[in-house]
């Protein structure tokens, strides 16, 4: 299975409780996806899709108050997830799909159908992904900085300007990009990135930080060249030797 950038967000609507840990158990066996929420009934899934705003959902059609379809149909168009419903019931399936489900599950839900499944809509988010940024990298013209940066979280994603960007660290095959207070994995490597920013206004504090100097509050010698450094929102962090140089970018 394809990894995308970050995990795709799911919610499990089911009034069964062993019905749900079954879906929760074969979506563990995925790192592709996390689950944020699981509802028992139609309005309280309603409610949790609403302020959870998942990128999928696996929704029962047979729920206590409102039914699946219901629920389906009470969701605003802007927000709606891809929705697969799993059901006991093989004569809905007209149904689900007039209210744009990507698929119909009859249970008990088949463990190799399950997994083709997600690796169909692990696949589609990172192919998604790969689309939006290809267009982003073709409108950077040759020896510019980008203008823009998509940051992806399952299949949403979120365009930052660089000026929004307070800094960005690496973990391991990744960069996690601080912006807007919120914190987005990348796929990538930190020299990647450093590539991508302006130096005037970015600079590499150490081996896994880079910093934007607009968001830097206060900075101390603490002897042998290197410097503390704390941020507008209060990360302390170490700005070392081998990267602090003899002044600042532009000084």
């Amino acid at each position: 299975m394809s990894r995308t950038t970050t995990q795709i967000r799911t919610v499990i609507v089911d009034d069964e409780p062993p019905a749900r840990s079954k879906l929760r158990r074969l979506l563990s066996e995925s790192d592709a996806f996390t689950v944020v929420g699981e509802a028992g009934a139609g309005v309280e899934a309603v409610t949790l899709i609403q302020r959870e705003l998942p990128q999928l959902v696996f929704l029962d059609i047979s729920l206590p108050d409102i039914d699946g379809l219901e629920v389906a149909r009470a969701l605003p168009e802007e927000i709606r997830p891809r929705i697969v419903f799993v059901t006991a019931h093989d004569d809905r399936a007209l149904e689900a799909f007039e209210v744009h489900a990507i698929d119909y599950l009859l249970k008990p839900v088949d463990p190799d159908r399950f997994s083709a499944l997600l690796a169909r809509v692990a696949q589609s988010a990172h192919t998604q992904h790969q689309a939006i940024q290809g267009l982003l990298d073709a409108s950077v013209k040759t020896n510019e900085y980008p203008k823009r940066f998509l940051l992806a979280e399952g299949e949403r994603h979120r365009l930052v300007t660089p000026e929004e960007i307070e800094r960005v660290e690496s973990a391991r095959n990744y960069v996690v990009v601080h912006a807007r207070g919120q914190a987005s994995v990348v796929r990538g490597t930190l020299d990647e990135y450093q590539a991508r920013l302006d130096p005037q206004h970015f600079v590499r504090m150490n081996r896994s930080q880079i910093v934007n100097l607009s968001f830097v509050a206060e900075m101390v010698a603490s002897g042998h060249g290197e410097y503390r450094v704390k941020t507008k929102d209060g990360t302390e962090l170490t700005w070392t030797r081998r990267y602090s140089p003899g002044m600042l970018p532009g000084s």
